[in-house]
């Protein structure tokens, strides 16, 4: 490597060394615990109401408080990554998520338990999104969808393992239990990020903070390239980034990404709340219903596994908004098949496939669409979308059912946003911007 070679580029253009392998795992498991630590208070639910008499609407109150809190940490605390770097971020993240859930643990009473929750959610919605614009900055670019969706697919495989957990430990440990596992499990993983994690790259290079040519050095050693000299230029343009766009198209982009966000975001977790109560509610037995659930949960994690896979050989530009229409059509095909259980299982997974895709694909595309030196910032904002939309589904479909709605016509009616996430995402990726590669996205859970 010569002295003019940005270290950026040679992160993007190299082949993937056992140090970034690292990287993609620890991400990984950050976000199956966050995973865990959201939906803990699921697992909760039916022994909080029981113990405190908790009325079904205050109950559902309760279980947004997390959603809600990562729709407020993703948008209004994600920038602070950009001031003070992704690890430390990180850091400060996961020790407040390991105070919300220690504190949820203790809580004496229901306005403690929802107060803990939004901090919590506070934290994991900052967390997830520093994490997969710090996965995006560490892998070679042919493997970024591959890493993404590895760390998109933590999520959903840490609710199913909590799952499991709570079905194992509810009993005996009590559902303060839980949150005390889940308080131990974030706890590890700090001093495993604090040893096992460098800063990112774009943001010494960006930030220049005291001693950054000294940790640019010392990281590319690490990652077994030759140091440099001097910094590069924070915004300078290179091999392995496109040219960046103005300030009004990169605006552009983050709006389009944010409504595809908001619009996937919106199915699916309306698909995932809801689809054991609606297909129970459609005659269906709760076993039944819940296997709905369960083949709609595994769809996700492999839609979300299966993205980066396809996305090797299969413009992102493309891929993505099939995959938002092919979404769109489960839907739809899930609530003309609800007839048949089978046919209700096959649409269920269908769902849960697709979703995951755009899910992981959004998460693989977003964060590098956006200059280093304000990445946190604005892919926090569009992530952030996303989780409005995640909070908004299961209010909105409680409303419809309680209006009257059949269960097919609420599932149709979710299909609606999905081909216009389809529209927002094709006009998005088919502009140009600085970290966009032609070929494949370049960019969470």
């Amino acid at each position: 490597m010569t002295v003019e070679e940005d270290p950026r580029d040679v992160i993007a253009r190299s082949r993937m060394r056992t140090p970034q392998i690292v990287i993609i795992v620890v991400a990984t498991l950050v976000n199956m615990i966050d995973g865990f630590d959201l939906l803990v208070m699921a697992f909760s639910a039916p022994a909080v109401s029981r113990e405190w008499a908790v009325q079904p609407a205050a109950l559902g109150v309760l279980l947004s408080a997390a959603l809600f809190g990562m729709a407020v940490g993703a948008t209004a605390l994600s920038g602070i990554a950009d001031l003070i770097g992704r690890r430390m971020m990180i850091l400060l993240g996961l020790s407040v998520v390991t105070l919300g859930m220690v504190v949820s643990a203790l809580a004496p009473s229901y306005g403690v338990l929802w107060g803990a929750r939004f901090v919590t959610g506070l934290a994991v919605g900052a967390v997830t999104t520093c994490v997969a614009v710090y996965v995006t900055e560490y892998t070679p670019r042919r493997w970024r969808a591959v890493a993404i969706s590895w760390f998109a697919a933590g999520q959903p495989i840490g609710a199913m393992l909590g799952g499991l957990i709570a079905a194992a430990l509810l009993g005996p440990l009590h559902w303060r239990g839980l949150f005390w596992v889940g308080a131990g499990l974030t706890a590890l993983l700090v001093p495993v990020i604090f040893f096992a994690l460098p800063e990112s790259l774009a943001y010494l290079i960006s930030k220049r903070p005291i001693g950054a040519l000294e940790k640019v050095r010392s990281i590319l050693t690490r990652l077994g390239h030759p140091p440099i000299t001097t910094l590069p230029e924070p915004e300078a343009a290179n091999a392995a980034e496109p040219e960046r766009g103005s300030g009004t198209r990169i605006g552009g982009i983050a709006v389009l990404l944010g409504l595809a966000f908001f619009t996937v975001m919106l199915a699916f977790y309306f698909a995932s709340s809801w689809t054991p109560r609606l297909v129970s509610a459609a005659g269906y037995t709760d076993v039944e219903a819940v296997r709905a659930g369960t083949v709609f949960a595994v769809g996700g994690i492999l839609g979300t596994l299966g993205f980066g896979w396809t996305a090797t050989r299969i413009r992102a530009g493309l891929l993505l908004p099939i995959c938002f229409v092919v979404s769109a059509v489960a839907f739809v095909g899930f609530a003309l098949g609800l007839g048949s259980i089978m046919l209700a299982y096959v649409g269920a997974f269908a769902m849960g496939i697709f979703t995951g895709a755009v899910i992981a694909g959004l998460f693989a595309t977003a964060p590098a669409a956006f200059p280093a030196r304000t990445r946190a910032t604005i892919s926090g904002l569009v992530i952030g979308a996303g989780r409005v939309g995640s909070v908004c589904s299961p209010i909105l479909a409680g409303a419809l059912l309680g209006a009257g709605w059949s269960v097919g016509s609420i599932y149709i009616l979710f299909a609606g946003p999905l081909v216009i996430g389809a529209v927002a995402c094709a006009i998005a990726l088919r502009r140009p911007s600085e970290h966009r590669s032609a070929r494949q996205p370049v960019a969470t859970p």
